[in-house]
């Protein structure tokens, strides 16, 4: 195991709390990302910062065809209209007409690798997921302008299939102004709040409509605190694999 390397297996890791929480407002610096960028090369991964003030980063190569696969045909019948929380209930939205369902790693040994996967990469240890959003867009379908929430620290989106057209994931207000299309495989990691925990207005993002095709996400949010939904317990390797 790397000695530099984050402890995954404690069930308390999570690096945007110290040293990155404080009462500075800053965005939050990547840097989680620059100690393991070797070794994600060693495995075909690639990340880019494509804008510094959110942060947004791109990561290239991060999921296998085959994992992409397995989650579409487990979940391809189980989406429903996605709903929004309004005034604190669950409700239908005209800004938001794609559909979703949650998966969770239990009984899915390709989808316990990609969580694995996942939490290397933000070095983020289990117990801060939750299940895994899966997210379909038809033609025409969308996801306006919006936030994740103060509560979520951070969203990594997994596109899951290539779309013809369309299908973008924007950052309106982020100076960079970054767009990125889906393509199979790879990854997007974003923050949402400043280093004091207020909500950065340059993370708001949108998904774009389905020009052509149809489109498949599964998106990973990190949260503040623990929220114990995924056990640390599913991964009993995870130091030696990944670490």
């Amino acid at each position: 195991p790397d000695p530099n390397g984050p402890d995954l297996q404690s069930p308390d890791f999570c690096p945007f709390r110290v040293p990155y929480y404080n009462e500075e407002k800053r965005p939050h610096s990547p840097e989680f990302l620059v100690a393991r960028r070797r070794r994600l090369e060693k495995w075909g991964v690639r990340c880019t910062v494509v804008d510094k003030s959110v942060p947004v980063v791109k990561i290239e190569g991060l999921v296998n065809a085959s994992v992409c696969d397995e989650i579409i045909e487990a979940m391809g019948s189980q989406v429903k209209r996605s709903r929004v929380i309004e005034k604190g209930k669950s409700a239908v939205a005209q800004g938001r007409t794609s559909s979703n369902a949650w998966m969770y790693p239990s009984g899915h040994p390709a989808v316990l690798e990609l969580y694995k996967k996942v939490m290397y990469v933000t070095g983020v240890a289990a117990p801060h997921f939750e299940a895994i959003q899966v997210l379909r867009y038809e033609v025409g379908e969308r996801y306006g302008r919006h936030s994740d929430g103060e509560f979520r620290q951070a969203t990594l989106m997994v596109y899951l299939n290539d779309v013809q057209a369309g299908g973008d994931t924007e950052w309106e207000y982020a100076p960079q102004h970054p767009r990125l299309y889906p393509r199979k495989g790879d990854a997007v990691m974003w923050f949402h709040c400043f280093s004091n925990g207020k909500i950065n207005r340059a993370s708001e993002h949108a998904s774009n409509a389905v020009i052509n095709g149809t489109k498949w996400g599964g998106t990973f949010f990190v949260y503040k605190k623990r929220r114990g939904l995924i056990k640390a317990n599913e991964f009993p390797d995870l130091d030696r694999e990944l670490v």
